[in-house]
């Protein structure tokens, strides 16, 4: 789509919506990509409040930040887990991470050092994620990768939608990951 047409279509939902929009900025899945300047121009409209960018790249995130950064209730949203504590640091709001779901508390350590001005323990934080994140996501791509994980921690959440038939070995090594890294 061009950018006009997601100016148009974006502000069509909004006008239609009693609920606060954020937008979504996921190129790989949707192959669109929403460029920060026409995020600004949806900006201005009351009822969208925010961005999700998970295009991947520091450069995409902070180009929505940078687009954004004078627009008052207007947030950014980090995407990627291996930019979470980057994010925070050049003015995220928040971060929706996939990650989470098997490592919610070492993903809320790099918000919670972050937020107290442990900077460097941040970093720490992240950098044990981003270990984790690496890892994981060698074995399988990151949906089926992250849903066997939590089945092999003992949590019943169905299996990818993806048809991903998991060899013992590579169970083996998210077996091993888990063990390294949320033992």
């Amino acid at each position: 789509m061009k950018q006009e047409e997601l100016i148009n279509h974006y502000t069509a939902i909004a006008d239609a919506l009693s609920v606060p929009l954020f937008l979504y900025n996921i190129p790989a899945h949707t192959g669109n990509t929403i460029a920060p300047e026409t995020a600004r121009q949806l900006a201005r409209h009351e009822n969208i409040v925010g961005i999700k960018d998970s295009a991947g790249s520091y450069d995409s995130l902070k180009g929505f930040l940078d687009a954004v950064r004078d627009i008052d209730g207007f947030d950014v949203l980090n995407g990627p887990d291996s930019l979470i504590h980057q994010g925070y640091v050049d003015g995220c709001s928040a971060c929706i991470s996939g990650l989470a779901n098997v490592a919610p508390a070492e993903i809320n350590a790099i918000w919670s050092l972050f937020h107290a001005g442990d900077i460097a323990g941040s970093r720490q934080a992240q950098e044990r994620v981003t270990g984790l994140r690496t890892d994981l996501y060698k074995v399988a791509f990151s949906p089926a990768a992250v849903k066997k994980a939590l089945q092999l921690m003992g949590h019943e959440v169905g299996d990818s939608r993806y048809a991903v038939q998991f060899s013992d070995q590579q169970l083996q090594q998210i077996r091993d990951i888990i063990a390294r890294y949320l033992a």
